[in-house]
């Protein structure tokens, strides 16, 4: 998935493997040289799964589009307890924005209080020019 927020595009690297981490590429926009830095397995799955719904709701009018619930990411994310809650979201959510805010993204990852979080960015699929 690829996505660009303001000054910087973002492209996420991974297989589709459930339990795996995957790669957060950056780049500021208009230059060729990526910066890579790996991604933990819940970290990566939350971006995965926000920019997997973002990407079937591309052509939404709403504005939160892609938004994915605060529980329904509980149950999918593979978290190591079987009893994953809400709170367990936020503390990934947080993780995942330290990452971005270190390359100055911190406000892609949004939240629809009592609907759950979104990218505030189109998500495409990297390579190709479906949106």
């Amino acid at each position: 998935f690829a996505t660009k927020h303001e000054t910087t595009e973002l492209c996420i690297v991974g297989s589709s493997d459930p339990t795996t981490g995957g790669s957060l590429l950056s780049r500021a926009s208009g230059t060729d040289a990526w910066t890579e830095r790996g991604l933990p397995v819940l970290e990566f799955q939350l971006l995965r799964a926000l920019c997997a719904r973002a990407q079937e709701e591309a052509n939404s009018p709403s504005t939160v589009r892609g938004c994915v619930a605060t529980k329904q990411l509980a149950r999918d994310l593979p978290f190591q307890s079987k009893y994953a809650n809400e709170e367990n979201v936020r503390q990934v959510v947080r993780r995942l924005r330290v990452q971005l805010s270190e390359l100055g993204v911190e406000a892609i990852l949004a939240v629809a209080p009592g609907r759950g979080y979104y990218l505030a960015s189109p998500v495409t699929i990297a390579g190709s020019d479906r949106r």
